[in-house]
């Protein structure tokens, strides 16, 4: 079977397509692209009658055969609730047109300056946006990555609910999936002036990243309500202007006027944020788009208004089976149930907070947070808002390895800020996997517009392994040929995969001797992007040192950074596994000690890795650790 033959079914008659718009009547006209000419009509579908968009090729506007036929192959293997959906196609007597599912509120563009759309269903359509781009840069199987080449609101187009939909994939490119870096060198740049990258226009190499710009370009417009360029302007840049007014803490000036006073200063300062890391020069400064939805998310959260939930796949004619998506579940795991993945945040057991003003002396904040023992603070603005979060790593990366004085830095130097954040009826799992993709161990919770709590992602995996102990004693009773331990429990189950498993060559150990200064430990920490150090001797481990030690033994002591070595606050000999020892058994080890950090010994008694709460959290899900 050839590849056209495969979308035959598709293929809709040439006269049905003229009636439905009588013979392409200026009557039944709605739009204009680079395309040809959009047309609304009626067809008889087979599920019954339909209202359309009949989009007609016109060689004449620059694209033909081959954009039309990219259409066609790329809507019928890439869909997803926020790309528009490909009803059929004709190819009769020269006539080149694509049929699609009808958006009644048209596109994007036509609606920045409508007054009567507010700030949260703008939220609500950038998140739309976001959602189906992430899909396209990192599509599920074996798909190829797509590189869409003309993100603009043009391009999005909105249903009867405001649910966006992206459009127009003819000028996309295909790169390799599951990678980090995707490079296409363009001999033929397409793209829209305003809209296009900087870096693909000036070098021919297109990038998921260059996407990333447009869309930048996109939550801008929506912010100003306006376009990008107007009508008789193709001169004025419309990304210096944001980047002026976002630089100089002036946006109030260019926002649109019927939005401007209803919008959080929270929600606003994340959706700005966000926005202008995608206007980068530099495309490793780009967000993921994958980012870019949680951090929307966050903005909407922030603006007081629910994320809605991803509309199920078999709104857009998912062919996954109930058998298949039977088959991916993962089933006769320990703790598995049939309400799993319905508990909610607020049935965890959340962490106190530790709450303070945002011009608090980081000597205090970490004096504060060593008397309670925490790794973790909030803090709030003059007018009591959440304004930022504060770990044990930020303290170690941005006040020892940077030798700050804690006693002159004001906390809100240093901290994380406008976190993000969960309500407390937020699924427990989606969120425990937000954690681990973001690496955010902690994530503050809110309820009624308040933070209440927060969630520590290791109090999560520590309860999820209590909790299947005390199902195995229970179910041991008094059977004393039964497995006594959770480890020789879950052997029966064939989950004794070895940590060699989960080490890869890649893992980052950062080493350092007895005789450093703190503030050079905390300089690796921060070079490798790990919260922890271990200390050698030759080949030797002779301690490790965290990002916690060093806020509860140094800087909350005010101990000299240069002067305090690191022999003196480390933690001596700690506990190790190798790569042998069991996932379980590391689990195990990680449980009964409380340890956040793990040091792995190959064979010959060489470091290979640290294993920390982030690398070993997938794998308990994995296992069906989680009984949410």
């Amino acid at each position: 079977m050839s590849v056209l033959e495969k979308f035959k079914h598709l293929e809709i008659q040439l006269e049905a397509i003229e009636s439905a718009t009588n013979k392409f009547s200026v009557d039944h006209l709605v739009g204009e692209g680079g395309f040809g000419k959009v047309y609304k009509g009626d067809l008889l579908l087979s599920k019954g009658h339909t209202t359309v968009a009949i989009k007609r090729l016109d060689r004449n506007m620059g694209q033909g055969d081959s954009e039309f036929w990219k259409e066609v192959i790329m809507l019928s293997i890439y869909k997803h609730p926020n790309i528009v959906s490909l009803l059929g196609y004709c190819d009769k007597n020269d006539e080149k047109i694509l049929v699609y599912e009808f958006a009644s509120n048209k596109s994007l563009d036509l609606h920045l300056n409508n007054k009567d759309l507010t700030w949260v269903p703008r939220l609500k359509i950038c998140i739309g946006v976001a959602r189906g781009l992430a899909y396209l840069h990192n599509p599920a199987g074996t798909k190829q990555r797509v590189l869409h080449r003309d993100i603009k609101s043009s391009n999005i187009l909105l249903d009867e609910n405001w649910n966006a939909k992206i459009a127009d994939l003819g000028l996309s490119k295909f790169g390799p999936a599951n990678q980090p870096y995707t490079f296409v060198i363009s001999n033929n740049i397409a793209g829209t002036i305003g809209y296009c990258d900087p870096q693909y226009l000036g070098t021919g190499i297109l990038t998921k990243e260059s996407d990333v710009y447009s869309f930048g370009v996109v939550l801008f417009e929506v912010l100003c309500g306006r376009l990008c360029l107007g009508k008789n302007d193709k001169t004025k840049s419309f990304t210096n202007l944001v980047r002026k007014h976002y630089k100089g803490n002036t946006l109030n000036e260019i926002i649109f006027g019927n939005i401007k006073d209803e919008i959080h200063p929270s929600s606003l300062h994340m959706f700005s944020e966000m926005a202008y890391q995608c206007l980068k020069g530099d495309i490793e400064k780009r967000p993921l788009m994958d980012k870019m939805v949680t951090k929307l998310e966050s903005a909407l959260i922030y603006q007081g208004s629910s994320v809605p939930p991803p509309p199920s796949l078999s709104d857009v004619g998912s062919s996954t089976s109930t058998n298949q998506r039977r088959q991916r579940s993962p089933t006769n795991h320990v703790g598995s149930s049939n309400a799993r993945g319905k508990r909610k945040v607020k049935k965890l057991r959340l962490s106190k907070l530790l709450t303070m003003p945002d011009e608090t002396p980081v000597l205090d904040v970490c004096r504060r947070m060593a008397a309670r023992r925490v790794n973790v603070a909030i803090f709030t603005d003059a007018n009591s808002l959440l304004c930022g979060i504060v770990t044990g790593k930020d303290i170690a990366t941005k006040v020892v390895a940077e030798k700050l004085s804690p006693h002159q830095t004001i906390i809100s130097k240093v901290m994380t800020k406008y976190p993000m954040f969960v309500t407390s009826d937020s699924l427990a799992m989606d969120t425990l996997q937000k954690m681990i993709q973001g690496k955010f161990r902690h994530f503050p919770v809110v309820e009624n517009g308040e933070v209440i709590a927060s969630l520590d992602i290791k109090k999560c995996l520590y309860d999820a392994i209590s909790g299947i102990e005390k199902t195995v004693e229970r179910e041991s009773g008094n059977n004393l040929t039964a497995p006594s331990t959770f480890v020789e429990t879950l052997s029966d189950q064939k989950f004794q995969s070895s940590l060699s498993t989960i080490i890869t060559e890649n893992s980052k150990v950062a080493t350092v001797m007895a005789s450093d200064p703190v503030y050079v430990a905390a300089k690796r920490m921060k070079e490798l992007e790990v919260s922890s150090v271990i200390i050698m001797a030759g080949n030797i481990i002779q301690g490790i040192l965290t990002s916690k030690d060093l806020l509860m033994r140094v800087v909350a002591r005010n101990l000299p950074l240069e002067l305090t070595f690191v022999e003196k606050v480390m933690t001596p000999n700690p506990k190790c596994a190798t790569v042998d020892t069991t996932i379980l058994e590391a689990l195990h080890i990680m449980h009964d000690g409380k340890f956040l950090h793990l040091p792995i010994l190959d064979k010959d008694g060489s470091v290979v890795a640290c294993l920390d709460v982030f690398q070993i959290t997938p794998v308990a899900i994995s296992m069906g650790l989680f009984d949410w």
